[in-house]
């Protein structure tokens, strides 16, 4: 039960220090390649903050992971049975609408052109080369014959598919929901 009071917490300081600090403002700004006002409705106090409550999630998290592992390994020897983890209707229901509600906002956004990705390369670069290998380093992605570099092509690939497919839908948008 700590666990959900101290993420409902984080949750509500995210908010907190995104307004204080313009996050929003700025990442819109900068988006629209108006970089001079990005910096300046930027505070960097409150940004520095935000870093560093990230890191510590990020940290948290893995060392929550960590020692539930510990727990299981010692059950393992001891011939103890682990009580198993439910998740109930509830809880998947939450995440779903999570998900949902950030794809809503996320295609929203893009599509009264609040902000757009124009730089993708850049983010198939860092899940590529920082993501897979941070997620293999906290054991939650395992490489048997696989190297980070093969799937930076199938990153560009992909976006370069679903940026032709949006592309297309948007120009037959009038056609395709007329036939819908």
């Amino acid at each position: 039960m700590d666990s959900y009071v101290k993420e409902f917490l984080f949750i509500i300081w995210e908010i907190i220090v995104n307004i204080k600090s313009n996050l929003n403002d700025s990442i819109l700004y900068s988006f629209t390649g108006r970089f001079e006002m990005a910096t300046k409705v930027l505070d960097n106090r409150w940004l520095l903050l935000y870093v560093a409550v990230f890191i510590y999630v990020v940290w948290d998290s893995y060392r929550s992971t960590v020692d539930l592992n510990k727990l299981s390994v010692l059950a393992e020897y001891s011939k103890s049975q682990i009580i198993p983890v439910s998740l109930d209707s509830f809880e998947v229901l939450l995440g779903s609408f999570a998900a949902l509600a950030a794809i809503t906002l996320d295609t929203a956004g893009t599509e009264l052109v609040l902000w757009s990705y124009p730089h993708r390369i850049l983010f198939m670069a860092v899940f590529a080369f920082i993501a897979e290998p941070l997620l293999t380093y906290m054991d939650l992605y395992r490489l048997y014959s696989w190297r980070y570099f093969y799937s930076f092509p199938i990153y560009i690939t992909l976006g370069i598919i679903l940026k032709l497919l949006s592309d297309w839908l948007w120009q037959n948008k009038n056609r395709v929901l007329r036939r819908s």
